[in-house]
């Protein structure tokens, strides 16, 4: 019988458990933090509203964060910032943000900020057809700041004040 032919390998177990242990978080967080979401999705019950309240609480605070993030740099002097930095239009962003700073490679800022344990990166990520185009490509990219759920606004203040001992 050909269905008893065929060897499809051993199941990737890892991935298995890396992805119940990744649905079991999000459905954590939305239990805990999106209360005030659950409103705003009534025709949901169980995992399917744990998943819908997590990740709009996420994208919610995600947003917080850059708006902190943008607001600070745009803040310094020196600092040009690349991509979405009209607040109007923040919810069409990322919490990632790319910047230069006069004065400075992106290299020295990462060194900079990395002797003050944050941890950035530089140049161009892979992205090296949006550098040519920013023109940024050959004074060495940009620097690349790239927040998350578990990032915090004191760890922005932070970075806020590393720059300034540039």
């Amino acid at each position: 019988m050909t269905p008893y032919r065929w060897e499809t390998g051993t199941p990737s177990f890892e991935t298995i458990a890396g992805t119940k242990a990744a649905l079991e978080y999000l459905a954590e967080i939305g239990r805990l933090y999106g209360g005030s979401e659950v409103q705003n999705f009534r025709n949901l019950t169980g995992q399917r509203l744990d998943f819908k309240t997590a990740m709009t609480t996420l994208a919610a605070y995600e947003r917080e964060l850059v708006t902190h993030l943008i607001e600070m740099l745009k803040s310094l002097q020196g600092i040009e910032i690349a991509g979405i930095t009209d607040p109007v239009h923040y919810h069409e962003r990322v919490p990632t943000a790319v910047f230069t700073m006069q004065g400075h490679s992106p290299l020295e800022i990462a060194t900079h900020l990395a002797r003050h344990d944050i941890y950035v990166w530089d140049g161009n990520y892979y992205a090296l057809a949006i550098m040519e185009r920013l023109g940024k490509q050959e004074s060495g990219g940009m620097v690349r700041v790239g927040l998350a759920h578990y990032n915090t606004h004191a760890e922005i203040d932070r970075l806020e004040s590393a720059l300034k001992k540039l």
